[in-house]
């Protein structure tokens, strides 16, 4: 059989590499490729240059899935969040307060789909200042929401106020700086999503510590509007504040559990 030359072999080996020319045409390849070595070695090229093409075309389309999941995963929060905001708003104005109840129940929900949507970030987690940082500041916020309610019930009891304020204007005083708390730890949340989207790392501690302290601002804000006696008030304040601490500790605790299973099952193989 007649040998070919290395120009009708380039020309032939992208036809070659696709595996659609005949049979007698790649027996001439073969046979030309074992005794050419500029040919065999443009060929290696070739194969090389198509496989890493082949690998950044499957990490792009792999890439664009990821971002569709999590887009979608937002917006179903996005969703539930909602439906919270409506249900917050028809007890608020049928029964003029929302029942503690209602966030016992939301704040185990919202945890629950925090670590469902970014259970796949947890295990390339990185503790940076940052992440330190916003760990500091939710922690800080929380306590300040729980010590502001006790200083509250002392200024009362011994009929000193701060800041000026008179007797009737404690109650407005602490309904605003929940409400703060509020607005400030769900801003706060948002930057870490956005952190997590720049590849900084997540915080899923400062997240749980976000929703802890979300849950308790409105729960007092909760219990200001419902309050009546202040013996009452701080019955329902210790009872409220346990089951709050208590269900946020025993549900982190588990989830944290999951999550290092996870990543110890993932160092294993």
């Amino acid at each position: 059989m007649k040998k070919i030359s290395c120009n009708v072999v380039k020309d032939l080996l992208p036809s070659y590499l696709e595996g659609i020319c005949s049979e007698d045409t790649v027996k001439l390849v073969k046979e030309h490729l074992e005794e050419c070595r500029e040919c065999e070695a443009l060929i290696g090229m070739m194969q090389e240059t198509e496989l890493v093409s082949e690998k950044s075309e499957r990490k792009a389309v792999d890439s664009v899935k990821r971002v569709k999941k999590y887009i979608q995963k937002i917006m179903g929060f996005a969703v539930l969040l909602g439906l919270f905001g409506i249900g917050a708003a028809m007890f608020s104005e049928y029964y003029g307060a929302v029942p503690i109840g209602f966030y016992l129940t939301a704040m185990p929900i919202f945890l629950l789909v925090f670590y469902w949507i970014f259970f796949e970030e947890f295990h390339c987690q990185k503790w940076g200042k940052w992440a330190i940082g916003f760990c500091i500041a939710e922690t800080v916020l929380v306590g300040y929401s729980i010590l502001l309610e006790f200083l509250s019930v002392e200024w009362i009891q011994r009929g000193r106020y701060p800041f000026g304020l008179e007797a009737g204007e404690v109650g407005r005083f602490l309904s605003v700086q929940y409400g703060i708390g509020v607005v400030i730890q769900g801003m706060l949340l948002a930057v870490v999503i956005w952190a997590d989207r720049k590849k900084r790392g997540f915080c899923r501690i400062g997240v749980a510590l976000g929703i802890l302290g979300i849950t308790v601002n409105l729960s007092f804000l909760s219990l200001l509007r419902r309050m009546d006696t202040l013996e009452g008030f701080l019955q329902a304040r210790n009872q409220i504040l346990f089951w709050i601490l208590a269900e946020w500790g025993l549900l982190t605790a588990g989830l944290e559990l999951v999550v290092w299973i996870r990543r110890r099952n993932k160092k294993s193989f």
